[in-house]
């Protein structure tokens, strides 16, 4: 058994008690998942914004293998050529966004998800106007 004190403490007890639960993806301290075996980051709050104001703004969800900073960097860029007159933002014809090859689905009237992948690199994201 592991001893830890003060906050760290009660961090792994909540992130243990919301594994026990069902959860099993809780945050734990640091921004990692409670499972950090899979190397799979929060990055619950991180926004990536287009320089262009007009262009779609994606909600960072996770990122797996790679930083939070990473995917805020990879889905701004995909922000910025975004077509929301297409159902998949057009990411069929786009290619490549710094490596990564994006699929997009639609999650209702103007909401989509992203899925971006680069070998064992996965970025999640959500987007809305």
């Amino acid at each position: 058994m592991q001893v830890v004190h003060g906050r760290a403490c009660a961090a792994a007890v909540a992130a243990a008690l919301a594994f026990s639960a069902g959860v099993g993806a809780a945050a734990a301290p640091g921004g990692a998942s409670a499972s950090s075996s899979s190397a799979t980051r929060s990055c619950q709050g991180a926004i990536a914004r287009p320089d262009d104001p007009s262009k779609l703004r994606f909600a960072v969800r996770s990122a797996r293998h790679t930083t939070c900073a990473s995917a805020v960097k990879v889905l701004r860029a995909v922000g910025g050529w975004a077509d929301t007159t297409k159902p998949d933002l057009g990411a069929a014809e786009h290619g490549t966004t710094y490596g990564y090859r994006c699929k997009i689905s639609s999650t209702g009237d103007y909401a989509w998800k992203a899925t971006c992948t680069k070998g064992t690199h996965v970025i999640r994201g959500t987007a809305a106007r």
